[in-house]
């Protein structure tokens, strides 16, 4: 499915506040899973006497994945019992209390249990601030608005990585006072953000929509968005849990080096989310899949195969354009299925499915970067995505010749 197809009729009222509010958004995911690393020795060194400290330092970032797998359908269904706005604004402020609390603490699973928090409630922002975001815009304005979404969120790593580094150096326990911009983002939910609609109220819909409702999609699990969440997630971030060991291999060891061999492929990223809306403009859902999957590929292979730098970063810049793509992709698509009512737990299977994908991935390459190298694992990373642009062309075809007959 395109994911175009909806009734202006039943769009709430935006204003530019709630735009704005569901952009700035992003900060808040971004936060929780690269605020920490900066400071992260820092941690370690001032909790060393405690047992297996190494261990669970390292574990206050990794949680964060698992806690939005189980937590991102839990927020679907959540919403839409209770409703999308109230949803996001109670998870924010839970955000926002979890996160700055670990200032005040001085025990490290307190922490752990507070990053916890954190997990689920980015779960439940990511994910419902996405489900907004395709109700208030419909079309080519969806899909617009879903690669600045995008856009957003990559550029926001840039600058919070040395400001949460600065924050470090003065002292380890302010970084976690960052997470207290989730208040101001709350009082832009409660004055932008349209009110939920009464679960009472009546909703006008075809007689067909509302047979297709009740009989195609009552409480089924969508198997085919977590499938297509998996792969894209599998696509987007395996490679980077491989890539620095992959240049540190080749003798790059200064963090810095490595860190500007990876930085045009957060460039990248960013400018492919952008472009999403452009694309979608001229191709169907398909079609953007295989032009995305096929660039990530093309990337992957060219860094994977060579041992030049230079050409090296060319190919993560590449890969990063594709991979910029694939997320706000995958959400028009699933905006597009079921029903308006079904979105937020459609929304929440694909969410959780897309931050699975590279625990998954993980359990089959990293035997492969064991018996090899990182290299290795990237090659074959590159080979599956070449293997799903394939089977994207093949269903951009199926549609052509749908549309001949």
């Amino acid at each position: 499915m395109d994911g175009n197809s909806s009734n202006d009729s039943d769009t709430p009222a935006r204003s530019p506040i709630a735009s704005a509010s569901l952009l700035l958004a992003t900060v808040l995911p971004v936060l929780a899973f690269v605020g920490l690393t900066p400071i992260l020795p820092q941690i370690e060194a001032h909790f060393h006497a405690q047992a297996g400290a190494s261990f669970i330092v390292r574990i206050l970032v990794s949680v964060i994945g698992p806690t939005v797998i189980v937590g991102a359908p839990l927020s679907g269904l959540l919403a839409t019992r209770f409703g999308e706005r109230r949803v996001v604004i109670w998870a924010t402020v839970a955000f926002g209390l979890a996160g700055s609390v670990a200032y005040v603490l001085d025990d490290l699973y307190a922490i752990l249990a507070s990053r916890i928090i954190v997990g689920l409630a980015i779960a439940a922002t990511s994910t419902i601030t996405t489900v907004i975001l395709t109700k208030l815009y419909t079309g080519q304005a969806r899909n617009r608005w879903l690669g600045y979404y995008g856009t957003t969120g990559s550029l926001t790593v840039l600058p919070l990585i040395p400001l949460c580094g600065f924050l470090g150096a003065i002292n380890w326990q302010l970084v976690f006072l960052t997470h207290l911009i989730a208040f101001p983002l709350v009082v832009l939910f409660v004055i932008g953000l349209p009110p939920d609609r009464s679960r009472t109220a009546p909703i006008q819909v075809s007689v067909k929509a509302a047979s297709r409702a009740q009989t195609s999609m009552p409480w089924p699990i969508p198997w085919a968005l977590i499938a297509m969440g998996l792969a894209c997630g599998i696509v987007v971030s395996s490679a980077n849990l491989f890539l620095s060991f992959h240049i540190a291999q080749l003798g790059v060891t200064d963090s810095s080096r490595i860190g500007l061999i990876l930085l045009p492929a957060a460039l990248t990223a960013a400018l492919g989310a952008f472009a999403f809306g452009m694309v979608r403009s001229r191709a169907s859902a398909s079609g953007a899949f295989a032009l995305a999957f096929c660039l990530a590929a093309t990337g992957y292979l060219i860094v994977a195969l060579t041992t030049d730098l230079t050409l090296m970063a060319a190919g993560m810049a590449v890969a990063g354009f594709g991979v910029g793509m694939l997320a706000p992709n995958v959400f028009a698509v699933a905006a597009g299925m079921g029903t308006e009512a079904d979105r937020s737990r459609l929304f929440g299977f694909t969410k959780g499915a897309f931050f699975g994908g590279p625990l998954l991935s993980q359990l089959v390459l990293e035997p492969v970067a064991r018996s090899a190298n990182a290299a290795a694992a990237i090659l074959v990373l590159g080979s599956f995505a070449a293997l799903l642009a394939l089977w994207s062309i093949g269903r951009v075809r199926m549609e052509r010749r749908a549309l001949a007959s």
